[in-house]
């Protein structure tokens, strides 16, 4: 997520440098976040990570449902609106909801927000649940010391995306 004064920062001398900028980072495809590192490390941003963002997508209604409530992340990412409606209710922010029939709509086979990977849909419906996102959790216990153990892999993350947007 990109905040106000960051925007401001990248666009400060104008569309054309910002278009610029993605272009020149050859050794990074795409318009993707990667690339937008790659622009906010060249203007000296310093790239932070967000404690209880869920930044990986589940699949399963199990899974959902367990992160929800045990973890409560401030975010979920690759949300549909089904699924969005169904968490409201499931965390209680929509009293008179119904539950099981939202919940029906954003899983409607036990899965959800697979978008075009039908690859990962099958394993879901295959497996009934697809926990691995969640071994970072489980293996930490508890977000502060998942939190940790993240900003150790952004860390490592960003010092090799310094060396990725330095080659391009």
């Amino acid at each position: 997520m990109l905040n106000r004064a960051t925007l401001a920062a990248v666009f400060a001398d104008g569309i054309a440098r910002v278009r610029s900028d993605y272009a020149n980072q050859g050794a990074v495809s795409g318009y993707g976040d990667i690339k937008t590192s790659c622009v906010l490390l060249e203007r000296e941003i310093k790239l932070e990570s967000i404690d209880r963002l869920l930044g990986w997508g589940l699949v399963s209604e199990k899974a959902y449902r367990h992160i929800a409530k045990t973890e409560r992340p401030m975010t979920y990412h690759y949300s549909n609106p089904p699924l969005m409606y169904g968490l409201h209710a499931l965390l209680g922010h929509a009293p008179g909801a119904d539950e099981s029939e939202l919940a029906r709509q954003a899983f409607p086979d036990g899965c959800c927000c697979w978008g075009t990977n039908e690859v990962q849909h099958e394993s879901c419906k295959v497996k009934e649940q697809s926990m691995a996102p969640l071994a970072l959790l489980q293996q930490a216990g508890e977000w502060s010391k998942a939190t940790s153990l993240n900003m150790q892999l952004i860390r490592a993350r960003s010092a090799e995306m310094e060396r990725s947007c330095a080659v391009a």
